[in-house]
């Protein structure tokens, strides 16, 4: 792939797959922000092929949020000066390409005292997924470590075809962590599956000593399960790839190669 094609499909990822109409809605004012470090593989079969991308962890006093922190920057298009919504419910029209890609344009909201957890996405409108998870940890004994700074334990569990252990500090007794995680009696530090093909590892924590709301950025949409929600995400790339090959910019790729390189982007958080 030449570079003119190179910076073509940046631009028109940037233009063409996340334009669109944000909904603002205040739903919990921020205590504790943990940005956690997300390393994962983007083709099953190619160890090599791994990205990396900051998600933070919003906790407040019933919710929390977690997204890429390009998410919560584009938040900030909807507050005045003194982090107050502007106004409640409106819409504003952004454009999200942000450099990340479909395993990493999610939001996560997720109820402290319950298990109920929903997922947000843009693909062709909004999208949620309600789950109700609980997790069935393994707490292991005599595996004290330091990560990140903090002494931690380790825990495993089986969650959506993955085995994950993580490691929890008591040293912060918030029942959360990264992605869809929680039910350990501490912040989760780091959790990856066993292929570590999906890390998601603690790199600051901090209380928010001022007034920060936390945002719903997304309407409540169509309610789709996590099945539907690959497809969607395959169907708009194979648009994409679609499009792409037919406006001509010097790829020698055929429609077929353009297809099976898109397919290679297969490796979902969640498998079924």
């Amino acid at each position: 792939m030449n570079k003119l094609l190179t910076i073509t499909l940046f631009l028109i990822n940037c233009t063409f797959i996340n334009t669109i109409a944000q909904y603002y809605k205040t739903i919990d004012n921020v205590k504790y922000i943990a940005r956690y470090l997300y390393e994962y593989q983007v083709d099953s079969s190619d160890i090599t092929n791994r990205k990396t991308v900051e998600m933070p962890l919003y906790i407040g006093n019933k919710l929390s949020k977690f997204a890429n922190s390009e998410t919560f920057r584009l938040d900030s298009i909807g507050l005045d000066e003194d982090n107050t919504i502007v106004p409640e419910g409106q819409d504003v029209i952004i454009d999200i390409g942000n450099g990340t890609t479909y395993l990493t344009r999610y939001t996560i909201i997720k109820e402290l005292n319950s298990n109920n957890t929903t997922m947000y996405e843009y693909i062709y409108d909004d999208h949620k997924i309600l789950d109700q998870i609980n997790f069935k940890w393994q707490l292991t004994a005599n595996t004290d470590t330091t990560i990140s700074g903090y002494p931690c334990k380790k825990a495993t569990t089986l969650f959506a075809g993955r085995k994950y252990s993580a490691w929890y500090t008591t040293n912060i007794p918030i029942n959360d962590g990264p992605y869809k995680f929680k039910g350990l009696p501490g912040l989760i530090i780091k959790i990856c599956d066993t292929k570590n093909q999906h890390i998601f590892t603690l790199t600051s924590f901090c209380k928010v000593n001022y007034q920060k709301p936390i945002i719903l950025s997304r309407s409540e949409g169509k309610e789709i399960d996590y099945k539907e929600y690959v497809r969607l995400i395959k169907m708009k790339q194979a648009e994409f790839a679609k499009m792409v090959y037919n406006m001509d910019l010097g790829s020698n790729e055929s429609p077929y190669e353009i297809e099976m390189r898109n397919k290679k982007k297969n490796n979902f958080i969640e498998k079924f």
